[in-house]
């Protein structure tokens, strides 16, 4: 079918741990590592345009869990929604890219496996953690990570100024 000029998506099965961070240029995947998210695959859809899939943990993690992380990331990152399907189908390796906007570039591009280590990424497993939902509601994250994933930071005095004095 590719070679018919069809894309062929494909995604991991459920239960799973990963997430898509797609259409991404070299700074903001450079930005991606420094949140700590290093991608576990990272693919060259076109040129310059990237897709990092990240590894959250070895185990799965639940959706709601997976989405807070993305959406934390793209926000941080100042990308639009459009991306923030937590089952997306992404780019297969090794075949063609035929997406409307290539083909008005010239004849399809091979997708090209840039990186493949495929680790969980460093701030990955503290933001699952952090997490965790509890009676349906993710809690907040720590501060250092909240603070990577653009978040308000609520210190002790600021909180005690918002419930007032205690007894």
């Amino acid at each position: 079918m590719n070679a018919l000029g069809h894309d062929i998506g494909l995604r991991p099965s459920d239960p799973h741990g990963l997430i898509l961070i797609s259409n991404l240029d070299r700074a903001t995947l450079v930005k991606v590592r420094a949140l700590g998210l290093s991608p576990a695959v990272t693919l060259e859809t076109s040129p310059n345009e990237y897709d990092a899939w990240i590894k959250l943990s070895d185990t799965p993690v639940t959706d709601n869990i997976r989405a807070a992380i993305l959406a934390g990331a793209r926000r941080h990152l100042k990308l639009c929604e459009t991306g923030s399907d937590i089952n997306p189908y992404g780019y297969l390796a090794g075949l063609t890219n035929h997406t409307a906007a290539l083909r008005d570039r010239g004849p399809s591009r091979f997708v090209i496996a840039r990186t493949a280590g495929g680790a969980v990424a460093e701030s990955g497993k503290k933001l699952v953690d952090a997490l965790e939902v509890s009676n349906g509601r993710p809690v907040a994250p720590p501060a250092q990570e909240r603070n990577k994933l653009n978040e308000p930071q609520i210190t002790g005095r600021t909180a005690q100024r918002e419930r007032g004095p205690s007894r």
